[in-house]
This record gives C-alpha cells, structure tokens and sequence, in this order.
C-alpha cells in the first residue's frame, strides 16, 4: 500500500514478496526484504563473502535489476509511509475498541 502506483505492477510485487519470503536466512528479514526486491524490483541476496569465505545463498528476485543508490532513498520512502500506515490503523482500532465495542 505504501508504493501503489498506477504504473507499477504491484501483482508482481505481491507475488515476489510471497514466493521469495523465505530465500532469506533470517525469519525477520525475509518478508520485508522480499516485499522492497518486489515493489522495486530488486535483485537482492545472493552469493557473498563473509570473513572471507563464499558463502552460496538464494537471490531474492532473481530477474530484478542490480540495486543504485537511488533505490536506498526509494526504501526509506516506502519505509517510513508503511509505518504512518500502520500507526493510523491501530489508531483506529484503539479508538473502535475503546469508545464503540468497550467504552
């Protein structure tokens, strides 16, 4: 919701956020990591070196494009909207629950 737009295919985005969620090693990062490589479409992940040694992980939207720095700036943005997103909906259903269903 935070990156809808009319010329962006957020089918597709939904879609790799779905079926890449767990291409990632962490259980946390997984969906939030694989839903950004969908709304940009990213390529992110893959094989890395860490101390030095290779080590082979899955990409995480395969047929993305190659990350610039613009896409960190794009991040942040959708980032930020789907925190003001989530704060205003559990405003809401703090204020249903508290003046409607127990007041």
């Amino acid at each position: 919701l935070a990156r809808i737009k009319l010329s962006q295919n957020w089918v597709k985005a939904i879609k790799i956020g779905l079926s890449n969620r767990f291409n990632h090693s962490s259980p946390n990062s997984g969906y939030p990591e694989a839903a950004i490589a969908g709304i940009l479409n990213l390529k992110l992940g893959g094989p890395n070196f860490y101390g030095g040694v290779l080590v082979n992980k899955p990409y995480i939207n395969k047929e993305g494009n190659s990350c610039a720095l613009k896409d960190i700036n794009d991040t942040w943005k959708i980032i930020f909207r789907a925190s003001i997103y989530s704060l205003f909906l559990l405003l809401m259903i703090r204020f249903l629950v508290t003046t409607i269903i127990f007041p």
